[in-house]
């Protein structure tokens, strides 16, 4: 399979990838994050999106204090990921999420991580 053709370059290009984006974080009653992530295929000439994928995301918060309170979402980042692609290897795309919570009721500070990932033949075209 060959490079995809980018619309704005009008020619064959290579593919970097964008940031993820995280959207529609909740917390729910047991206090596990809940939410999705965009995965993004760039333009490797011209940084125009080519692709993408939306990821659920479920991740158990391990640590928890006593309190019978809602945790809060302080803070989230995620950072790409690229696996595989060798021979008979699909290649995956996916982040690495990092979520900082807190409690509002005792101020203790939670981190949790977690990874998603989706097959690079699974992404939508965005042109």
């Amino acid at each position: 399979m060959g490079a995809p053709r980018c619309t704005s370059c009008s020619k064959f290009v290579p593919i970097e990838l964008g940031e993820p984006e995280i959207s529609e974080t909740e917390i729910d009653e047991e206090n596990n994050i809940i939410g999705q992530v965009r995965l993004i295929k760039n333009c490797g000439e011209c940084d125009q999106e080519m692709a993408e994928a939306y990821v659920d995301v479920e991740i158990e918060v391990a640590e928890r204090c006593k309190c019978d309170t809602t945790l809060e979402v302080d803070e989230e980042t995620a950072e790409s990921t690229d696996e595989g692609g060798g021979r008979y290897k699909k290649r995956m795309i996916g982040a690495d999420l990092t979520y900082t919570l807190s409690c509002p009721e005792c101020n203790k500070t939670f981190t949790a991580t977690g990874h998603v990932e989706e097959a690079a033949g699974n992404f939508d075209d965005c042109q």
